[in-house]
């Protein structure tokens, strides 16, 4: 057994996925023979040699889809046992990389709800300057008694009780945004180093087939 770390291992799984697809595309299984020969492209094979060559590259491509399944097993087995610690939430490797997966998910909530706040906040102020329009609407026309300020006054009390104004918020996104926004970009801000660091340090012990 061999003992690497995550960042050397990650770099393995890709040299062997790019080994593997590269294998694959130069595999070349069957053939034709045409009455003494094995005809285009297996040309130059004589039929003994194509059906060993072809057994064997058969065998390293599984050899080398084993090898890629073991290695990303032993790393996915270590992210799910390392603990590291994202703007002071503990959480697992494995849970830190699939929330940065799911990342653009959390800014298009976050855009959303910064959104219906936004216009719900718009469409307050005009319903409260509709409302001054109307009481100012309502005292036209008699300079006298528009001055009295307890005329005034109740015709206001009226139109604050007929017309009342309030801003609808039972998810209280007036105090969850600020929250949510800060959890947001501490995460964005901190994932890549954090998760560097752990993949630098953290080992994992694999066969000495995959120490390549």
């Amino acid at each position: 057994m061999a003992e690497i770390t995550i960042t050397k291992a990650l770099s393995r799984l890709k040299t062997l996925e790019l080994r593997y697809r590269k294998a694959v595309d130069r595999l070349s299984l069957v053939a034709v023979k045409h009455g003494s020969k094995l005809r285009s492209p297996n040309s130059t094979y004589k039929v003994e040699d194509f059906e060993k060559k072809a057994k064997e590259d058969l065998q390293s491509v599984q050899d080398l889809y084993d090898n890629i399944i073991k290695l990303k097993c032993a790393i996915a087995e270590s992210n799910n046992a390392t603990v590291i610690n994202i703007a002071g939430k503990e959480m697992t490797v494995q849970k830190a990389i699939i929330l940065k997966q799911y990342i653009d998910e959390r800014s298009r909530l976050l855009s959303k709800m910064k959104n219906e706040l936004t216009q719900a906040r718009e469409s307050y102020d005009d319903a409260l300057s509709e409302n001054e329009r109307k009481i100012e609407k309502m005292l036209v026309g008699d300079d006298e008694k528009s001055q009295k300020s307890s005329v005034r006054k109740e015709t206001e009390e009226y139109i604050s009780s007929t017309r009342a104004v309030d801003l609808i918020d039972p998810c209280d996104l007036q105090k969850q945004i600020p929250e949510f926004e800060k959890e947001y970009t501490d995460f964005v801000g901190n994932i890549d180093y954090v998760l560097s660091e752990s993949n630098s340090i953290t080992k994992i012990e694999i066969p000495d087939s995959l120490d390549i």
